[in-house]
């Protein structure tokens, strides 16, 4: 079965995805290097899923082509009961139902993945089901790096409170 391509997902407007692709790309030229393919960013991500129950939490740092940004971070929805398996994850992008975001992402557009030792979550309030509460939560980063490094070599850039999985160096 072939997979579905990021191109596909623009609906036939060539000229918008032509012209991200161009912005991409000089992203892409101010970075030495790009440490990931789009096969090991989907066995990452398969492996991520595989393990929601000790990875509970990451974040996602995409280039940013609007408002002066240089990265816009998406959640993923890992506690999400809807997600169970590869279905939002493709050959060369992963759904915004997965990243958590309003668009689906282009691997190439993955400066890094972050997974943070304390993170907050929102939850309904147990009375109060309208009302919501964050709450802190800690996930094991040693335990995510060793999980995730069975999956593949990649450059980590890490502090006792985060770990990334870099896209480009």
């Amino acid at each position: 079965m072939q997979l579905p391509k990021y191109k596909d997902r623009f609906g036939g407007n060539e000229k918008w995805y032509l012209e991200k692709m161009k912005l991409l790309d000089q992203k892409i030229q101010s970075f030495d290097c790009c440490l990931m393919s789009n096969s090991k960013w989907r066995r990452l991500f398969l492996a991520i899923l595989e393990n929601k129950s000790i990875i509970k939490h990451c974040e996602i740092a995409e280039f940013a082509f609007k408002n002066n940004a240089t990265h816009w971070v998406n959640s993923m929805k890992l506690d999400d009961e809807n997600i169970k398996g590869a279905e939002f994850i493709f050959g060369d992008y992963i759904d915004e139902h997965f990243a958590g975001g309003h668009n689906p992402i282009s691997y190439r557009e993955i400066e890094y993945i972050e997974f943070r030792k304390i993170y907050f979550c929102r939850t309904s309030h147990p009375v109060h089901k309208l009302k919501h509460e964050d709450v802190r939560m800690e996930q094991d980063l040693e335990l995510i790096k060793k999980i995730l490094s069975n999956v593949g070599q990649f450059c980590w850039d890490e502090t006792d409170q985060y770990k990334r999985i870099l896209g480009y160096k």
